[in-house]
Order: structure tokens, then C-alpha cells, then sequence
């Protein structure tokens, strides 16, 4: 059986579902920029947590930089 569309036409439609796809999963959606600023919050916290059983005093500057994170977030504006 030949189908009756032709290629360019077949590559324009798996095009188009293959963006509805992407879009679904919310691959190219924004993300909200206080849930990236609290992401790396949690990840200085927990660095900051693996650095007190090696180096106090990285550490406490470590925490630091996660608490200066926290203040941007609370200026950042929600999203929405």
C-alpha cells in the first residue's frame, strides 16, 4: 500500500507532533526563577553540610552564600 502524502508532507506532521511532545513533557516551558534560586539554595546547603566534617571554615562561608540565595529569593518575584 503507498500512502498518499507525500515525504515533505509526512516529515511536517511527525514535526509537529514530535513539538506537541516536547511541549507536554515541558521541555521548553520557563521554568520559575525562584524554584532554580531554591534549588541552588539546597545544593549550597548540602555542600555546605559535606564541607563541616572537612573544613569548618569553608563551610560557614558556604552557608553564607546560601543564605545571601535565600534573600534573593524572598526579593525574587513569583511567577504567575
Amino acid at each position: 500500500m503507498t500512502s498518499n502524502i507525500r515525504c515533505d508532507e509526512q516529515v511536517t506532521v511527525l514535526k509537529r507532533c514530535i513539538g506537541k511532545t516536547l511541549t507536554m513533557f515541558g521541555l521548553f516551558k520557563k521554568k520559575d526563577p525562584r524554584d532554580e534560586i531554591m534549588k541552588r539554595y539546597k545544593a549550597m546547603l548540602a555542600e555546605s553540610h559535606r564541607l563541616s566534617t572537612v573544613d569548618r571554615r569553608a563551610s560557614d562561608l558556604k552557608r553564607a552564600e546560601a543564605e545571601a540565595l535565600l534573600d534573593q529569593l524572598d526579593r525574587t518575584p513569583a511567577k504567575g
